[in-house]
């Protein structure tokens, strides 16, 4: 084996923006480990059983020169031994790298499918966020009409005022100045009332 279990659950990758999560890498490297040092235990069970058939073997042998009469028994005996712990050990070999495949497709789904629900989480705050800055900017374009047509019709009752102040003035005789104040703040006041009507309700 070229790794162990230990290297596995140390391993450590580089961070990056919209990376996988951690946290998930991290369960997942300990899965990883457990089932990698799965694979070890069995794969030195099957060298232990490889050891004592070829020891086994090795008995026959030493028993096949003692014993000439015997020794065809002993050796298609010995072969077929071998034989089953070769096709066990094969049959373990196969289902434990199919074991290994599946489990790293499943691995390689769930971190797709995390990766999918960040993007899609991203979309929907980014367009909630612009759709909130939309509405902000609106509201302030209609604050700021608002203010220029008020403004705009505050300046013109303030020079229909002075227009009307400066024509009573004019009309107004020399020989009375009590009498033509008080004429002078009726159409005044009369003015404004007239142009109440042009200042905007705020609505905003």
């Amino acid at each position: 084996m070229q790794i162990t279990p230990i290297e596995i659950r140390q391993k450590r990758f580089e961070k990056k923006f919209r990376g996988y999560n951690t946290q998930e890498v991290e369960v997942f490297l300990q899965f990883i480990s457990h089932e990698w040092g799965k694979l070890i235990e069995d794969y030195n069970d099957l060298k232990s059983v490889l050891a004592h058939s070829q020891k086994e073997v090795s008995r026959l042998q030493d028993i096949e020169q003692a014993l000439l009469t015997t020794m065809k028994e002993a050796e298609i005996s010995a072969r077929h031994t071998i034989e089953r712990a070769e096709k066990k050990a094969e049959l373990i070999i196969q289902e434990a790298e199919i074991k290994a495949e599946k489990t790293l497709q499943t691995a390689n789904t769930k971190a797709q499918v995390i990766e999918e629900k960040g993007q899609a989480a991203y979309r929907q705050i980014t367009a909630q966020t612009n759709n909130e800055l939309k509405t902000i900017r609106e509201k302030i374009a209609e604050r700021v009409a608002y203010k220029d047509h008020l403004t705009h019709t505050l300046q013109q009752i303030a020079e229909d005022i002075g227009k009307e102040i400066k024509r009573n003035k004019n009309d107004m005789p020399h020989d009375k100045p009590d009498e033509a104040h008080d004429q002078n703040e009726t159409p005044q006041k009369s003015l404004v009332k007239e142009n109440t009507h042009l200042l905007p309700t705020d609505n905003v």
